[in-house]
This record gives structure tokens, C-alpha cells and sequence, in this order.
């Protein structure tokens, strides 16, 4: 069964970042040192995101490395350019196992350096960014076992490729760690809201334990707000008093309300 339509990353810029297993410094005599691999390997099953898991199909860049202007960056950074398509210094290669790319590496420090560390095990991850073109993705529900829905990439806009020191998604690990603590104290669970929260960012339909988590959710946060004047256990004592919290409170409230109406009524 297909999915909803509609394209629901269409227009947003994503990361993926893959292992530089396939990845590796080349060099021949007194050539400059290659960066020659894979960046992306097709047929092959994403980890779970989101309640989904992604492939991308052979063919799914084949038009971009052609008619678009790619860069190959280190760290996803426009100020340590490796090499670029247009200035004929990045090579890409659409081939039946995945998207193949080769790089002579400039004469600058930071090139010099990054050959260095992906030679001793330092760097060992490729990232790249790109769009899913309208019509280039497909979808089909509950596709595993284990409830996850499929998601296949067919044509995407591809921006920039080249090694990170860090996967796109761990940027965030300290931060999530932190929260997951904090929601821990009041009985919240991280682990059930985000998945529900990460299918809405990414415009996908939300299931019934997604609905259940968020309302879950809300109402907890609700309960930590102090209750409204004239609604305590005494309306007349300083129960119900909200004036030393000033407007967030209210804001907050508010913007509790809103969530419910988007995320459960629709």
C-alpha cells in the first residue's frame, strides 16, 4: 500500500552519513593524494528513522551529477572545499552499486591534514546533502515487520558529499541526553514522544500511538503549569495566582493548546 503523496521532504536539504568503509586515500608517485569511494551505496536499508527506513534506488543521482553544480567539503563546510564538479577537480560516477566519487585533494593545510586522518582511522564517516526532487521518493506503509513503513529515493538534488568527523545526527546527542533527563524527572518518555515528534517535522502521517504519546505529553506539561485564577484548590488564596509568572506562563499555555488542536484534532 503507497503511502500518502505528496513529497513530504520536498524542498528541505538532508543529510545522510555512511561509514568510509568504502572510502580511501589514494596516491601514485608525487600525485597529489586521492579521495576515491562511494557515497552513497544503493539497495541497501537505512536504520530505523522516524518509523521508517530509507533505500536509495540505482539512478536516484543520475541526473544531478550532470546538470548540477556539487562540491566536495569537509564537514559539510563551504570554507574547506576539496574539490567541485564544474571545476572538473570532483568526479562523480553513477554506478550500479552507489554513487562512486574520486577528488584530488588541493595543496592546503587542511586537505593535507584530513588525508592524514582518514589514513590513521580518525575520519572514518562520508556525509552528503541533498533535496528529494517533486515525484522522487516513494512510500509504502507498514512495509516490515516490525511496523516500520519503506521509504525509496528515486530522484534527489545532490548539494555536497566528502567526509565528517561527526554524522549529522549526532550534533545533537548532548542536548537530547539533557532533555531526556529532564522529561525523565516529570514522567515523560523521550523515547515514545520522539519518534511521534520526528514523523510530524518530516511531514509524515501520524499513527495511533504517535496521536496517544503527543496527548500523553501534553497533558503532562499541562499539569506543571499553575493553575489558572479562580481554578486552584482555594480561588481565593495565591494558589491560582499566575501574575509573578508573568506572560509565559500564559504563552505557554497557549502554545499547549495550539499543539493539542494541530497534532490531535485533525
Amino acid at each position: 500500500m503507497a503511502k500518502r503523496g505528496g513529497d513530504a521532504e520536498h524542498g528541505r536539504i538532508i543529510r545522510r552519513t555512511y561509514p568510509l568503509a568504502n572510502i580511501r586515500i589514494l596516491q601514485e608517485g608525487s600525485t597529489p593524494p586521492e579521495l576515491d569511494g562511494l557515497a552513497s551505496v544503493y539497495n541497501s536499508y537505512s536504520e530505523s528513522m522516524w518509523g521508517f527506513k530509507e533505500i536509495v534506488r540505482p539512478g536516484t543521482f543520475a541526473v544531478t551529477i550532470v546538470d548540477d553544480d556539487i562540491r566536495c567539503l569537509f564537514n559539510h563546510e563551504a570554507s574547506l572545499i576539496l574539490g567541485r564538479n564544474t571545476a572538473k577537480t570532483l568526479t562523480i560516477d553513477d554506478l550500479a552499486e552507489g554513487l562512486h566519487f574520486r577528488n584530488p585533494l588541493p595543496d592546503t593545510s587542511y586537505a593535507k591534514d584530513l588525508a592524514v586522518s582518514i589514513d590513521r582511522g580518525d575520519v572514518t564517516q562520508c556525509s552528503f546533502s541533498f533535496e528529494v526532487n517533486p515525484g522522487g521518493e516513494r512510500w509504502t506503509t507498514k512495509f516490515f515487520e516490525d511496523g516500520d513503513d519503506l521509504r525509496e529515493l528515486l530522484s534527489c538534488k545532490l548539494y555536497d558529499l566528502g567526509p565528517v568527523t561527526f554524522p549529522a545526527y549526532t550534533e545533537s546527542h548532548v542536548g537530547l541526553r539533557e532533555l531526556r533527563s529532564v522529561m525523565g524527572a516529570v514522567g515523560m518518555d523521550l523515547r515514545t514522544l520522539a519518534p511521534a515528534l520526528g514523523r510530524a517535522e518530516h511531514g509524515l502521517e501520524l499513527r495511533a500511538d504517535d496521536l496517544a504519546a503527543i496527548r500523553e505529553s501534553i497533558d503532562q506539561l499541562r499539569g506543571l503549569l499553575p493553575p489558572e485564577a479562580g481554578q486552584g484548590p482555594e480561588s481565593g488564596d495565591t494558589g491560582g495566582d499566575t501574575s509573578g509568572q508573568g506572560p509565559s506562563v500564559t504563552l505557554l499555555r497557549r502554545s499547549l493548546e495550539l499543539a493539542e488542536a494541530e497534532f490531535i484534532h485533525l
